[in-house]
């Protein structure tokens, strides 16, 4: 399998197991629980820059929600930063808070169990690999990204 093939199986299983748990989730999404993570460590992040193709061609309604820290290696959410609305995806914090967007269009903000924020950890780590080594990066080189 190449390594785009098993980063895009990886961000789908990533998406799959957030959307799964935003479905049986009671919650809507919360603003002050978003704006109070504003500085914190994002553990997952899998909003896309562009909400389709075609925005992507016209270099339109492209977002970013995080600051990348090369000396840490870490992104953190930016201050004022808005919640997408326009687009499916799911942003996982340090604290195991997330704020998901279905792709059905629900929102909500949970806290993860401790079993559920490890498990988003091991397979976005995962990730994070197949996308290194798919851009011909080795592991623990942090260059360009």
């Amino acid at each position: 399998m190449s390594n785009e093939t098993e980063s895009a199986r990886l961000r789908g299983l990533i998406n799959g197991f957030l959307f799964g748990i935003a479905s049986r989730a009671d919650t809507q999404f919360e603003d002050t629980i978003w704006e109070s993570h504003y500085g914190s460590v994002i553990t997952h992040c899998s909003f896309p820059t562009y909400p389709s193709t075609e925005a992507r061609r016209n270099d339109e309604r492209a977002i970013g929600l995080g600051t990348y820290n090369h000396e840490t290696g870490e992104s953190t959410l930016d201050v004022g930063s808005n919640f997408p609305t326009d687009r499916p995806g799911a942003v996982v914090f340090d604290d195991g808070n997330a704020a998901i967007r279905t792709n059905w269009g629900k929102e909500c903000t949970v806290n993860l169990t401790s079993l559920e924020h490890g498990i988003i950890g091991f397979l976005s780590e995962r990730h994070l690999q197949s996308v290194r080594k798919s851009h011909g990066r080795v592991e623990g080189d942090r260059r360009g990204e």
